[in-house]
């Protein structure tokens, strides 16, 4: 068959084809708005957090003349993110916001695994490469929903439900944050009896020292050899502490631990450098090796007290921080834009979809014309 032959049965009966494409279009288009449910979709956007937020030992040397801050980055913002977004789409969540919302009647369930289940099919997130998170939920109503109460009730709830989730996210990082404050505040309070058993015994060993020897002064250099070596050794102290308490969130092989180890292998090259010395190298502080015995002795004796007391504070400040993270709730999360009563329905789309069963019956009618025509042509 032509394209001619094709067109001729169109024009031909074109009269036809368009008023059953007219009709049953028309049909189809009030029973799709008297019949077909109708959905809602609400919306939150959430700005990346950040590693302070993430982390309570991300300043753990804050304040302490050490750059190792920089290390302790727990992820980049969109790994954040993407962490948030696992936790938005947790089963825990889910329950929790149908117990709250008594979401049962919707699901038709009372189970409450199988309601949860539901919920999370009707949920969406999408996480952009700059971290930023929109969660979304989208709910519709039963058949003939346009016109029962149904209609209002969810119109006016899924704004509050999606934000009910945020606040649930909010809640579940709190909790997340106050359980590693207190594995923190445990390990920092066992290593701070630890230090002060040491630092006491230092002092006391100092003590003794310098009643048997009536003092022992020490010259301005080697003075400042020991200082700095307090101070290198006090911070090579509290990078090992870091790296354990990383170790409870985090791998070996993570970067972060990577980076601390390899920060904590040039501390220690430092340190070791005042008990060697450089060959060559004559303004360098002198080696504790080339000192008289009994100004050695003294100087170790005097470098362990200024060691132990600087890690020893360093313990404090850090244990008292633990301490006030256990017990604070901040928030966790920040909002961009928080989800609103929607001002129309989501769906259906009753324009495209009358739009594409128009096409549909259009093309349906020209294909039983041209076999009805084709019918006759055999006989």
């Amino acid at each position: 068959m032509t394209l001619q032959i094709i067109l001729n049965i169109l024009i031909n009966n074109k009269k036809q084809i368009l008023t059953v494409t007219l009709i049953s279009t028309i049909i189809f288009t009030i029973l799709n708005f008297v019949v077909s449910p109708v959905s809602y979709n609400a919306e939150v956007t959430l700005l990346p957090p950040t590693n302070e937020e993430q982390s309570s030992l991300g300043n753990l040397l804050s304040g302490g003349g050490s750059d190792l801050t920089g290390l302790l980055s727990l992820g980049g913002s969109r790994s954040n993110s993407l962490l948030n977004a696992e936790i938005l789409k947790s089963r825990s969540v889910s329950e929790d916001v149908i117990k709250y919302y008594n979401l049962f009647e919707y699901f038709d369930t009372k189970n409450i695994h199988l309601a949860a289940s539901k919920l999370q099919k009707i949920i969406s997130v999408d996480v952009s490469k700059e971290g930023i998170l929109r969660f979304s939920v989208n709910m519709e109503t039963g058949y003939f929903g346009r016109f029962t109460s149904q209609n209002d009730s969810i119109k006016y709830k899924i704004a509050k439900i999606a934000n009910k989730f945020v606040e649930y996210l909010d809640k579940v990082n709190n909790e997340k944050v106050n359980i590693k404050a207190k594995s923190s505040r445990i390990f920092v309070e066992k290593q701070l009896l630890e230090i002060k058993v040491k630092l006491d015994s230092s002092e006391q060993k100092l003590k003794e020292f310098q009643k048997q020897n009536k003092t022992v002064s020490l010259n301005e250099q080697l003075a400042a050899a020991i200082e700095n070596a307090a101070k290198l050794k006090s911070e090579i102290v509290a990078t090992e502490i870091q790296i354990s308490s990383l170790k409870y969130s985090l791998s070996d092989e993570s970067q972060t631990i990577q980076n601390m180890n390899k920060k904590l292998g040039i501390l220690k090259d430092q340190y070791n450098k005042f008990d060697t010395g450089i060959e060559g190298e004559s303004d360098y502080l002198p080696a504790f090796s080339n000192v008289p015995e009994i100004i050695k002795e003294y100087a170790e004796l005097t470098r362990d007290v200024k060691i132990f007391n600087e890690v020893y504070l360093f313990l404090q400040k850090q244990y008292f921080k633990e301490s006030l993270q256990e017990n604070k709730n901040v928030n966790t999360v920040q909002i961009l834009d928080p989800a609103i009563t929607p001002i129309k329905n989501s769906g259906p789309s009753i324009v495209v979809n009358s739009f594409l069963f128009g096409v549909f019956m259009f093309l349906l009618m020209v294909l039983i014309n041209i076999y009805k025509e084709k019918k006759k042509g055999l006989k």
